[in-house]
């Protein structure tokens, strides 16, 4: 042990043996008053230094240390060595900025946690005549006690005027002054609102209640600083409206000046109230919707107006070039919808000549060159011409028939589907197949195409065909017989059992 020690230790010794003296009646005296802890508890055998170690539990004495009374040093309580000299009031120890005007229960609002914990505060503030709810819920104290630096917050006005009269002079939607509203802002605000402009006055206990696009506008927009008795028929705020409508003109008509009867409050376009068809009888559908009255109502006509399409559409129809409509009936609607007039929904397949193939694309005049009635539905009638200028074959020279659909279809006139190889003699498949160019190869009289001729095609001759069917019966160096014997254009075909399909074109 050094001599700083040393010389310590021996200091406190004679400290304490100074404070253990013995009184006038020969008794020992405890530094600390009447304290019934042992002086182990909180010193050491080797210092009277308070020992950090101390199972010293200040709840045994009955005040327990919390919040920030655990943290602070003993002799921040304790002034002297005597421990019972001291409060346990929280006055005893703090000084009371309230001056009184609060009371003494500083627990009241205050906690050993915190001087300033504002969820308590606000808990006691409901004891008080002023609840916090609302939009003042949340408020920093000083917000309201604006004498707060001097720590007075007793006999505070509790009527709105005296914190919000800035707000009343200052608000201009309306102006609340000029209008000379009441100063008791509950009037028409809550204060469970969040917000001034959230205000609770109710317009619809009023002679008139606000509705569609009414309560979405501004009170001055109405108003117009007078909030006394205003009149309250649509025309008196919307006679500008009323003057200035074009489609259709209400003064040119000499529509009613009571707006509801047409409009809802919602929108001013379109009149939803205004029935076209339960007023004329007549239905606005398709363009008819989007068309400007005028053009119906000429020179502002509401009566004697016809009806029929015709009535209105005559130019349409005495004008229009594809088709000519000349013989036409005047019944628009019947090829016409009230969408569009083109294209017309006319259904030509409804008719005893539906449009296939190559006809779908067709102009009108095409076939309906001479008229729309009488017109001929046999292929020939229109078709004559490609019949008579066809060369391979020539259908004119070989007397084919006018049926043309026996051979073609409305998609194309070529290729045909006039089908040789099963109906006559197979050209487009076996031996037969890519050995002819054109029909007049085989059918050598163009007047009749039952004629044909197999000899002249064949690098052969009469001495060498007669040498190599010198055993068959009935031989002719002859094509019918050619025919006669070889049917599918086979050098082996046996003419027994096989149908002379040569009797077809005879």
């Amino acid at each position: 042990m050094n001599a700083y020690k040393m010389l310590k230790l021996l200091v406190l010794t004679l400290i304490v043996l100074f404070m253990f003296h013995t009184n006038t009646m020969g008794q020992s005296v405890n530094p600390h008053g009447d304290l019934k802890i042992e002086c182990s508890v909180c010193h050491s055998d080797f210092s009277w230094e308070y020992n950090k170690k101390s199972s010293f539990d200040h709840n045994d004495i009955g005040y327990r240390l919390s919040g920030q009374h655990k943290d602070v040093a003993c002799s921040s309580c304790h002034q002297d060595l005597v421990f019972g000299n001291v409060g346990i009031a929280c006055a005893d120890c703090h000084q009371d900025i309230h001056n009184g005007e609060q009371g003494v229960s500083c627990q009241d609002c205050h906690t050993p946690a915190n001087w300033d914990n504002r969820l308590v505060m606000f808990s006691a503030h409901e004891q008080t005549r002023f609840s916090l709810t609302g939009a003042h819920f949340g408020l920093d104290c000083e917000a309201c006690h604006i004498l707060a630096p001097k720590r007075e917050y007793a006999n505070l006005p509790v009527d709105c005027q005296s914190c919000h009269l800035q707000e009343y002079e200052n608000t201009e939607n309306p102006d609340h002054s000029a209008v000379g509203f009441s100063i008791n802002c509950a009037d028409c605000h809550s204060i469970a609102d969040r917000l001034w402009s959230s205000s609770s006055f109710d317009h619809n206990v009023t002679a008139f209640p606000l509705r569609g696009m009414h309560a979405v506008i501004s009170c001055e927009d109405c108003h117009a600083g007078n909030y006394g008795k205003i009149p309250g028929d649509c025309v008196d705020c919307h006679r500008e409206e009323y003057d200035n409508s074009s489609d259709p003109d209400h003064a040119g008509f000499q529509f009613s000046t009571a707006c509801e009867t047409c409009h809802g409050e919602n929108s001013w376009q379109p009149a939803p109230k205004f029935d076209h068809t339960a007023e004329s009888g007549f239905p606005l559908t398709g363009a008819h919707v989007f068309t400007p009255c005028i053009e119906c109502h000429v020179n502002f006509q509401l009566s004697g107006i016809p009806n029929d399409c015709y009535g209105c559409h005559q130019n349409q129809y005495e004008t229009a070039a594809d088709p000519d409509h000349t013989g036409f009936p005047t019944t628009c609607e019947t090829c016409h919808s009230t969408t569009n007039w083109v294209p017309a929904d006319f259904d030509h397949n409804l008719t005893i000549f539906p449009l296939t193939g190559a006809h779908v694309s067709l102009e009108c005049f095409a076939c309906h060159e001479s008229g729309y009635t009488g017109t001929p539905t046999d292929c020939f009638s229109c078709h004559q011409t490609d019949f008579d200028n066809t060369n391979d074959p020539n259908h004119a020279a070989a007397l084919f028939p006018t049926e043309c659909e026996t051979c073609h279809t409305t998609t194309a006139w070529e290729p045909a589907n006039w089908d040789h190889d099963t109906q006559y003699f197979p050209i487009y498949t076996g031996a037969h197949n890519e050995k002819w160019d054109t029909c007049d190869e085989c059918h050598t009289s163009p007047s009749n195409y039952s004629i044909f001729d197999c000899i002249t095609c064949h690098e052969h001759n009469q001495t060498d065909m007669d040498e190599k069917h010198k055993d068959e019966n009935d031989y002719v160096y002859q094509s019918s017989a050619c025919f006669d014997c070889h049917p599918n254009g086979k050098s082996g075909d046996d003419k027994m059992g096989i149908p002379n399909q040569l009797d077809r074109i005879r």
